[in-house]
């Protein structure tokens, strides 16, 4: 056979050369590898050869050594069955070993929080199969740091570290929520066929190009949101005609403030819920006082009984008698509903407390946004800041409200009971015989005027004696004149 023959391999070196199965089709695997076949290996998982023989020699024997590649460092826990380490299958576990120990991997507890992977994940897929949220995807990161916030504690909520409860739903998609409702069919239509019976609008759309020609602008979306809610407003609420007061920022919330006037005659609902019966309030304050001045008499009478020898100083209590607020007149002529963002409900204002009034005078507060924060301050302001706002608004009002010399004009037709209060309380409407001033003369401040009354250091626009004489002086003097 000549050279090229002897080179050629043969059927029996090429069984010789391939790896015997583990089990054959035909044949029982041996009980051992012999010496002439090579280690039973995985496929799989086979590990790279030591060496390769030597391409340029193909008679010879001899092999060329290679580097051997390192393997991947051993991981922490070897039962995962990893991609990129080599794990022996002798070394491989039972499908339930496996399952245990990765069990045991889920429940290792945090160093710094004390909590495992496997309860909090538990906890997680019972609160979603719990509320069954619309989008669980969605919210199973909120949900998942919600839980994880329970579980923490700190000493100092207000730390620098410390974590802060996420919102169930974020305040764009509320306040979208909110307006969406602006543009369904059926609120529509309910303004478009109530349109005569409602109150009067002002056309806000053209307002705002004179707003922004003086440097203020709501944006056009904003203002068109404003605009649907008003027709809104007026189709729920008795208002014979709304305006766009104003708006005040916040520090957590805005406040957009609208100003409205009431029907003649029409019960307003949502009075009694804004004031919280505040006559009853003023009545449990003059008991309070009645009983802190009646324990001081007997205090004194125990006092004397002990001590007769020795005369104490008594305190003197003066029952201060509150002064009744103005109804539908003065600083309550109109009501005022705010909300925090265009399409929002509207909530309604409680009316002007003369007594608050003169505190709001004495004391500087931020807004926050929140109609129920409690105002701490001195000297202390009883109430919340729903009051304090009101309050505020009746200030602004009265000193900064202002028109053309003339463009108003009293109502010639009300009656005379407001004229013997000096027309303080008397009703104004537009002058139809008004001429509108040129512009140079516009400029001018002394052509313009306030047409809002001007509020009393007692909180009213009309005065109201704080001390009202007792039945029995009126007696006594009735008696003196008879004599």
């Amino acid at each position: 056979m000549s050279d090229q023959d002897s080179s050629l391999p043969t059927a029996s070196d090429s069984q010789e050369d391939q790896p015997q199965s583990d089990v054959p089709a035909t044949e029982t695997a041996p009980d051992a590898p012999t010496a002439d076949a090579p280690p039973v290996t995985d496929a799989l998982n086979e590990a790279p050869p030591d060496s390769v023989p030597d391409a340029d020699a193909p008679n010879s024997t001899s092999t060329t050594s290679l580097p051997r590649p390192q393997s991947a460092a051993t991981p922490l826990h070897p039962f995962l069955n990893r991609k990129d380490a080599y794990v022996k299958p002798e070394q491989r576990l039972p499908e339930d070993s496996e399952l245990a120990l990765a069990k045991a991997f889920l429940m290792t507890q945090s160093d710094k929080s004390n909590l495992n992977l496997y309860d909090h994940l538990t906890e997680v897929v019972m609160q979603i199969l719990e509320t069954r949220p619309t989008n669980a995807i969605d919210t199973f990161e909120t949900i998942s740091a919600d839980i994880k916030r329970s579980h923490f504690s700190i000493d100092r909520p207000n730390a620098p570290g410390a974590f802060y409860k996420s919102l169930d739903v974020a305040p764009a998609s509320e306040i979208g929520a909110a307006q969406v409702k602006l543009f369904e069919r059926s609120a529509l239509d309910a303004s478009a066929s109530s349109e005569e019976t409602d109150g009067e609008i002002p056309d806000i759309m053209d307002l705002a190009n004179l707003w922004e020609w003086a440097g203020v602008s709501f944006g056009k979306e904003e203002t068109f949101m404003l605009f649907l809610s008003l027709k809104r407003l007026v189709t729920e609420k008795p208002l014979k005609s709304v305006r766009l007061w104003g708006k005040i920022l916040g520090t957590s919330k805005n406040y957009i403030i609208i100003e409205g006037e009431l029907r003649d005659g029409a019960e307003d609902e949502d009075e009694a819920i804004a004031n919280g019966n505040p006559s009853e309030e003023a009545g449990e304050e003059i008991e309070e006082q009645e009983e802190e001045k009646a324990g001081d008499g007997d205090e004194g009478e125990e006092g004397a009984e002990k001590k007769a020898n020795l005369e104490l100083p008594k305190r003197k209590v003066k029952l201060v008698v509150p002064l009744p607020k103005e109804e539908r007149v003065g600083v309550n002529k109109y009501v005022y509903y705010t909300c925090n963002y265009a399409g929002g409900a509207w909530t309604r204002l409680p009316d002007v407390i003369p007594e608050n009034l003169q505190l709001a005078r004495r004391i500087r507060k931020y807004f926050t946004g929140d109609l129920s924060h409690k105002i701490v301050s001195y000297p202390p302001f009883k109430a919340t800041e729903a009051q304090y706002l009101r309050c505020q608004i009746a200030r602004i009002s009265a000193a900064t409200v202002v028109s053309p010399a003339g463009y108003y004009a009293f109502d010639q037709e009300e009656d005379a009971d407001d004229d013997e209060e000096g027309g303080a309380n008397q009703r104004i409407i537009i002058n139809p015989e008004y001429e509108t001033l040129p512009n140079d003369q516009l400029v001018d401040p002394a052509n313009w005027v306030h047409h809002v009354p001007y509020v009393l250091p007692q909180g009213r626009v009309t005065w109201e004696n704080p001390t009202p004489p007792k039945a029995n002086d009126e007696d006594g003097e009735d008696g003196d004149e008879e004599r």
